[in-house]
């Protein structure tokens, strides 16, 4: 009996507190993630034969300017536009598609941006 409370106390009783631990790392971790994405940015690359419409929609969606370069693409000489911009991780997923259907035929090059200095319109939180 006395062997039977002892393993009742001390392997029982622990794996309910490791688990209890490992759950409340989970949801901390989880919660941390989910206020930290919106601090996250994203660098499009947006090579097009329509960079009107594909600015429109970059104005429309995030209230953010573009730059717009002109360049020739090197494998069949022909002229492009490049649309450079800085978005939040979560206007880039709703903009590429958005993009894909002003353009099907754009080259949308996304980069994670560590750091940006300037600046940059973030959404008010209401």
């Amino acid at each position: 009996m006395l062997w039977y409370c002892f393993w009742q106390e001390f392997y029982l009783d622990g794996i309910r507190h490791y688990l209890y631990s490992i759950i409340f790392q989970f949801t901390s971790t989880q919660v941390v993630q989910i206020l930290h994405q919106k601090y996250k940015k994203h660098t499009l690359f947006i090579i097009t034969n329509q960079p009107q419409k594909v600015y429109e929609e970059i104005s429309k969606i995030t209230n953010h300017s573009a730059t717009q370069f002109s360049g020739t693409g090197c494998y069949q000489g022909e002229s492009h536009t490049m649309i450079y911009s800085v978005v939040s991780r979560d206007e880039a997923k709703i903009l590429i598609k958005k993009v894909k259907e002003a353009d099907p035929q754009a080259f949308i090059n996304v980069i994670k941006t560590d750091y940006i200095n300037g600046r940059f319109y973030h959404k008010a939180d209401y």
